[in-house]
């Protein structure tokens, strides 16, 4: 598998700057290997995302390098495709959610069941980013959604 190493600078002043870079490396599920390290597999679109991504770092007065990097060993590939395991987040976020349903279950009666998208909707249930793919509407912004989004997690290396 080859791989996208992003290596990145930010002024230590900027910290709005700061904080949009990781919620922007966090959404598209890069895989930190140290500070200003990220490791994503090679994919046209997280090669476009991380383009426009390093441009929005240079105009902010940030330096970034985009690194491809060929097959590495087993070992090694072993080790990276680890980084990118989401099981224990996947629990995680399930033990929640059946936590979720058993409330409403007792609250609501165990008639009716909410659907996924109405429960990850509610406001401070933490569930939206977790449970809802981002999707491009037909301006070509993103957004998040419960019907039609993505039928597959975007950054399972191929």
């Amino acid at each position: 598998m080859s791989w996208l190493l992003l290596i990145a600078t930010l002024p230590g002043q900027n910290s709005g700057l700061r904080v949009r870079f990781w919620r922007q490396m966090k959404a598209l599920g890069a895989a930190i290997l140290r500070d200003g390290v990220y490791l994503l597999p090679q994919r046209s679109e997280l090669r476009q995302s991380l383009d426009e991504l390093r441009g929005e770092l240079s105009a902010a007065g940030a330096t970034a390098y985009i690194v491809e990097l060929a097959k590495q060993d087993a070992e090694l590939e072993d080790e990276w495709l680890g980084l990118f395991d989401r099981a224990e987040a996947y629990r995680e976020c399930k033990a929640e959610l059946d936590a979720l349903l058993k409330a409403f279950a007792r609250v609501h009666g165990s008639g009716s069941t909410p659907s996924i998208s109405a429960l990850a909707q509610k406001p401070g249930s933490g569930l939206r980013d977790r449970l809802l793919p981002r999707r491009r509407s037909r301006t070509g912004t993103t957004r998040r959604g419960g019907r039609g989004g993505a039928s597959h997690a975007p950054l399972q290396p191929r």
